[in-house]
């Protein structure tokens, strides 16, 4: 995700992570490239994550 985030031309100014994911690292090191470009980072829950 960093290496994307790198390559835009600008960074993002809001994100947000779909429901019903499935993490394979914890979320803090997921999130900590988006935050690090100070984007907003927003969390829509599915029904799955209840």
């Amino acid at each position: 995700m960093a290496r994307g985030l790198a390559a835009l031309a600008r960074p993002p100014e809001a994100v947000v992570l779909l429901g019903d994911m499935e993490c394979h690292e914890p979320l803090d090191q997921l999130a900590a490239p988006i935050l690090e470009t100070g984007a907003e980072l927003h969390w829509i829950f599915g029904n799955h994550d209840y």
